[in-house]
């Protein structure tokens, strides 16, 4: 009886003690929305609540945030939601030097975050880039509010912005803005002052292979800065993404190509791309670009060699004449290459490398496990 007493006291002791396993790499699951409408969301779970982002972003600490044109909401490393900023009943401009619950935004668009846990918005209706400092006040820091294209060499909060539609921040409090209607993108230094990194103004296509500041945009869009302090374009107008060195030199990295529509295995810049208006694209710690193809309704990914692979979604689904439309939902807890998406807006990815897509056909956020 010894033996067998002993093995089963074994047993029980490896199945209480046994090791979690960790979440498989590449599956997709809901983490905000697709819930049903609560007038008061705070302290719920962020899944029982019917919402959709636009603009999506993370902190160092495993939150992340997301913004839905008036509102923004932040969702703790336990699910739980709370909105941060902004009215979704209220459209305009108000709160400057204030609580930013009390504050009010105009189609605000894209988010960024910084390592102190500042969050950085662009307000593009009102022409602003705000800041909400990690005491909850929010401010000013780019654009009078008249669009327009003037300021630079000055103080960013007297310039004139025009549709701000993209926002991202270094790791030495340097800002930088995609100007929809200027088609350019502009640098706030940690001082405050604003100028032009790239684009000359004129929405066209031109100038890689040299300075940034000659090139011609056209309608950028989301914006993301590296590690090293280089700096990646959503460039709607062109179909392209494009990428800008740390030395200021422009380059195409995704599209430009009209040859192959959706392949992967290819180098970024033989494809064609769609990233529509809204295309987000963010970096990781390891230099891997994730970007919004909303054309095909995929995030894309391109590594460190410059060869695009499907991240996410299994692409569109319905016929409109010779063209292919529409998404969908599914793909919840398998692999996120399977999963249907619908209109996709932004992608983050966080400090162990998990990318969160902002699926506004959806009413969702989504988050890939690494």
């Amino acid at each position: 009886m010894k033996p067998l007493i002993l093995l089963l006291t074994c047993l029980l002791f490896l199945s209480c003690h046994k090791k979690s396993s960790p979440p498989l790499s590449g599956i997709i699951n809901t983490v905000a929305g697709g819930g049903k409408l609560i007038t008061n969301i705070n302290g719920t779970r962020a899944t029982s609540c019917a919402l959709s982002g636009d603009g999506i972003a993370t902190d160092n600490k495993g939150n992340f945030y997301f913004i839905n044109e008036r509102e923004l909401f932040k969702v703790n490393p336990s699910g739980i939601i709370y909105s941060i900023a902004g009215r979704s009943d209220s459209e305009g401009y108000a709160g400057d030097r204030g609580p930013a619950t009390n504050a009010i935004f105009k189609y605000a668009s894209k988010i960024a975050v910084d390592g102190a846990g500042n969050i950085y918005i662009a307000d593009g209706g009102n022409n602003r880039i705000r800041k909400i400092d990690n005491s909850g006040i929010i401010y000013t820091i780019a654009g009078v509010g008249a669009p327009g294209y003037t300021g630079d060499g000055g103080p960013a909060t007297t310039a004139c912005i025009d549709d701000p539609s993209g926002v991202a921040v270094d790791d030495y409090g340097n800002v930088f803005i995609t100007e929809f209607r200027n088609n350019c993108v502009r640098k706030i230094d940690a001082s405050g002052m604003i100028s032009t990194l790239a684009g000359n103004g004129t929405g066209a296509f031109s100038g890689d292979g040299g300075p940034a500041s000659n090139a011609q945009l056209w309608c950028p869009a989301g914006i993301a800065v590296d590690k090293n302090g280089n700096v990646y374009i959503c460039d709607a107008g062109n179909s392209r993404f494009r990428k800008i060195d740390v030395g200021g030199t422009i380059s195409s990295i995704v599209g430009g190509n009209v040859t192959y529509s959706y392949q992967d295995g290819l180098p970024a810049t033989r494809v064609s791309i769609n990233p529509s208006p809204y295309g987000g694209v963010c970096v990781d710690a390891e230099g891997n670009v994730y970007l919004v193809d909303a054309g095909t309704m995929h995030i894309r990914k391109v590594n460190h060699a410059g060869i695009i692979t499907n991240f996410a979604g299994n692409g569109y689904k319905e016929m409109y004449g010779n063209r292919i439309m529409g998404g969908g939902f599914s793909g919840d807890g398998g692999p996120a290459t399977n999963a249907e998406l619908d209109y996709i807006y932004d992608v983050a990815v966080d400090a162990t490398g998990n990318v969160y897509i902002a699926d506004y056909g959806n009413n969702r956020v989504r988050k890939v496990n690494k």
